[in-house]
């Protein structure tokens, strides 16, 4: 199987059985009431689209990094005030070269090293972040510029 499609389902829990799915290309979990990615999802190494949309996913394990064909990573939400809340990600998320769309990444002041790794996906067409520092402003436009001319950091 290489498509999984779990959109609207009535799931509280990520499927530890999808993990065997070694040729997994397409995993969507939207709008589930899912609140974590386990670390076992390392296993799917052929995942080109993790789509977490309008879940309660707010943090991804290290073990992401290690999904090296990922071109799309879309997870986030809206609180209730409507603003845009991201998933935080461990160092590394320069690692995904293939990643075209990254969004909504959270940055937090753990974590600020996530703006220069930025400048390492070179395939990058669309970026969606969250908490942005003020002072990380300058870095991500020089990021993204970079990205534009297809060298990373």
């Amino acid at each position: 199987m290489t498509v999984l499609d779990l959109e609207n389902a009535a799931s509280h829990h990520f499927p530890e059985e999808a993990v065997k799915l070694n040729l997994l290309r397409y995993l969507s979990l939207r709008n589930t009431k899912i609140e974590s990615v386990p670390k076992s999802i390392k296993k799917l190494r052929n995942l080109l689209i993790l789509d977490l949309r309008k879940t309660h996913v707010t943090i991804f394990p290290m073990e992401i990094v290690e999904l090296r064909k990922l071109i799309y990573l879309l997870v986030g939400d809206r609180d209730i005030y409507q603003a845009a809340v991201g998933a935080q990600l461990s160092s590394g998320i320069g690692c995904l070269t293939m990643l075209e769309k990254p969004s909504l990444i959270k940055e937090n002041d753990k974590n600020r090293s996530i703006v220069k790794e930025l400048g390492n996906l070179i395939r990058m067409r669309e970026l969606g972040i969250t908490e942005l520092k003020v002072e990380d402003g300058a870095s991500l436009l020089f990021v993204c510029e970079l990205s534009k001319q297809g060298g990373g950091s």
